[in-house]
């Protein structure tokens, strides 16, 4: 039978939270929906007890990989999907009671013919599923970058393929922002629609959205968005512009993080690199003004470690 549906989630020790996510699909998984679930070298016992879970249930296939983050994980599971339509769920996160009726409704529509990416609502609680509330997509999407995440909407799988829509392979720090701006950029065929929401977005003060290291993710951010350049250099110049704004200011904040954690510069120092980083927060910056900040910074982390050499 031909998939209609492929459910891909990244589990690296999820073995303390993706329970929820079992409960709400073990009633609801039909013959024509798989669930690819990418253990990323889990160390926490939970890699067995996926095995498990795949064995009594025919539509669960596990993956196994060595650690190399979300982002790969998520991109194994893209290219093991056989579904026609992909849709992404977070280890911590869970589906709704009438998910996947409520989705197999919406790619069975007439919608769906000339349809890439359906941009949906979510809802979101806390841990313990208090709270809920709905967050709708907005109407109108500002330069090409959607305000949910990407795991809020459907996407179609030969789009994915055949536009090479992945994420950015980084273990230590994952960028999704990087997946939306590919997947809502290299289509014009994205369908918003204010319902269903199907996923249920669990507020983990655990998660890597909590947790990350700043450092590490203006590094990564700053690589990622430079890849962008390239990879959407034929997008509408608004989203180009807001590719280069946001890696300006990427390395603006990774600069002066490096240089207040490592080189302990002077006050004066620190708030006038502060001053020029900030400065340029969210605008675009020419080369030449580029090149200007560059070289001030570089004498200031010059500077400095000669003022502290010479104590």
């Amino acid at each position: 039978m031909q998939v209609t549906l492929s459910i891909i989630t990244a589990a690296y020790n999820a073995g303390m939270v993706i329970d929820r996510a079992v409960r709400s699909l073990m009633l609801q998984l039909v013959e024509d929906v798989e669930w690819i679930i990418v253990d990323d070298g889990a160390t926490d016992g939970s890699a067995a007890m996926l095995d498990e879970l795949a064995a009594a249930h025919a539509q669960i296939h596990v993956i196994h990989t060595e650690n190399r983050g979300a982002g790969a994980a998520r991109n194994t599971g893209i290219r093991a999907a056989q579904g026609e339509w992909i849709a992404f769920l977070d280890a911590d996160d869970y589906f709704t009671d009438t998910a996947i009726a409520d989705i197999a409704a919406l790619v069975g529509s007439s919608d769906a013919q000339d349809t890439d990416i359906f941009y949906l609502p979510k809802i979101v609680t806390d841990m313990e599923g208090r709270a809920p509330h709905v967050v709708q997509p907005e109407s109108l999407i500002r330069n090409g970058l959607p305000d949910l995440e990407f795991w809020s909407s459907l996407y179609r799988n030969s789009y994915l393929r055949q536009a090479d829509v992945r994420f950015p392979e980084h273990r230590e720090q994952d960028v999704e922002t990087a997946f939306r701006l590919l997947a809502f950029n290299r289509t014009t065929r994205i369908r918003t629609r204010h319902d269903p929401a199907f996923l249920v977005h669990r507020d983990n003060p655990d998660s890597n959205v909590h947790t990350w290291n700043p450092e590490r993710l203006l590094r990564v951010k700053s690589t990622v968005y430079a890849d962008l350049i390239g990879e959407l250099a034929d997008a509408p110049a608004n989203v180009r512009k807001k590719i280069v704004s946001t890696l300006y200011t990427s390395i603006d904040q990774y600069l002066i993080a490096v240089i207040r954690r490592h080189i302990h510069p002077s006050k004066n120092q620190l708030q006038t690199v502060t001053r020029i980083g900030w400065h340029s927060l969210g605008r675009q910056c020419t080369a030449k003004t580029w090149a200007k900040k560059m070289l001030f910074m570089l004498l200031v982390v010059v500077t400095s470690f000669r003022a502290s050499t010479a104590r």
